[in-house]
């Protein structure tokens, strides 16, 4: 298999690499609006209805509309926020506290919100956009650079990766935004088309990391225009990304 060597990225200033571990870091998650009603997870698998009175940008203020006892520390520790968005149902988590609400109920403050899983209720969205991708078949070996023809939250389709065999699978690192880190995960080798291009399918990704990709196939929609990120600003080329 032919691999394409590319070069590290040059060194960046202590500043950039702060601020690019704080993108790094930040959830990949749409919070609920104002007055959104949303659905509280206790862990004995019961569900109670709330709604968003406040709304910040790394935390929510929800008050349940039943009446309720408060919740104890042992369902706070282990709740889960459930609502539903253009992505589908959307499930996450966070440091939650309660306070009595008065007259509106019971109130829960969720901070610090982690994203558990997004369950999308139809058909993956697919959209015709050019992104550099890097795909590296184990640890000792250099990436393939190759670019996506479409792309989905269940796969993608490459030109320029002819060399891949069906079946294989490759750790990958996809550019989808400037300026914020690469979708990272595994993608298996389904089909080739008559064109030479490749499709590949997701094997292992994270939610979070799915997330971002139901997110900017959204947007493409919504914008109607191509994104075309770049990695590697000195040279517009993808450079595999090692972490540690």
């Amino acid at each position: 298999m032919r691999w394409a060597r590319v070069r590290s990225p040059a060194a960046r200033p202590r500043g950039e690499h702060a601020s690019a571990r704080a993108r790094e870091e930040s959830p990949a998650i749409w919070l609920p609006q104002h007055n959104e009603p949303v659905t509280l997870c206790l862990p004995s698998g019961e569900t109670l209805p709330a709604r968003v009175i406040e709304r910040g940008r790394d935390a929510l203020l929800v008050v349940i509309v039943v009446p309720t006892k408060r919740l104890r520390e042992g369902e706070l520790r282990r709740l889960e926020l459930e609502y539903a968005n253009p992505g589908g149902r959307v499930r996450l988590k966070g440091r939650v506290t309660q306070s009595e609400g008065g007259k509106e109920g019971v109130q829960l403050r969720i901070e610090a919100p982690e994203l558990i899983e997004v369950v999308q209720e139809r058909r993956h969205v697919r959209v015709a956009a050019e992104c550099p991708i890097a795909l590296r078949a184990g640890v000792h070996e250099d990436p393939l650079i190759a670019h996506t023809v479409d792309l989905s939250a269940g796969g993608l389709l490459l030109a320029d990766a002819e060399d891949l065999d069906i079946g294989e699978q490759l750790e990958f690192q996809l550019g989808i935004t400037p300026g914020t880190p690469p979708v990272t995960g595994v993608v298996e080798v389904v089909r080739m088309d008559a064109a030479g291009n490749v499709g590949v399918h997701f094997t292992s990704i994270t939610p979070a990391e799915r997330w971002r990709l139901i997110r900017f196939t959204l947007d493409c929609q919504s914008e109607e225009m191509f994104r075309h990120p770049d990695l590697d600003e000195d040279d517009g080329r993808v450079a595999w990304r090692e972490d540690g």
